[in-house]
């Protein structure tokens, strides 16, 4: 178990991640529901060339992605916090091992010591 003024340290990066998450998720809305343009809606009625529409379509793509991606990040990050709650945060959820402070130091919300992530990873990978 990590030491109370260590968690307290992990528990306010992962609030401060959450809180810049949020506030990066809002802004992707209000850019979606503005578009580039600043129509509402994202488009205009004005005739579309297929260059500028693919171009639209593939922003939309990146932005639904990156906020698919920030929703993950976020269902992760309240697990972490959870953990820190439950006295099991820097613990392997695969093997039970202490998870190394560097990878903690880096990815304050990790669920995997380096070893079981790798092991994880090359098993989706095939």
């Amino acid at each position: 178990m990590l030491q109370a003024l260590k968690l307290d340290s992990y528990r306010d990066k992962l609030r401060a991640l959450r809180t810049r998450l949020d506030a990066h998720v809002g802004q992707l809305r209000e850019e979606f529901s503005h578009g580039a343009d600043g129509e509402t809606g994202g488009f205009s009625d004005a005739p579309v060339d297929s260059a500028e529409r693919a171009s639209q379509q593939t922003e939309i793509a990146v932005s639904i992605g990156l906020a698919e991606n920030e929703a993950h990040l976020r269902t992760e990050i309240d697990a972490a916090l959870a953990r820190i709650s439950d006295e099991t945060f820097g613990t392997c959820e695969e093997c039970a091992a202490k998870i190394g402070v560097k990878r903690l130091n880096a990815l304050p919300y990790a669920r995997f010591c380096i070893r079981c992530e790798r092991r994880i990873e090359q098993g989706a990978a095939s």
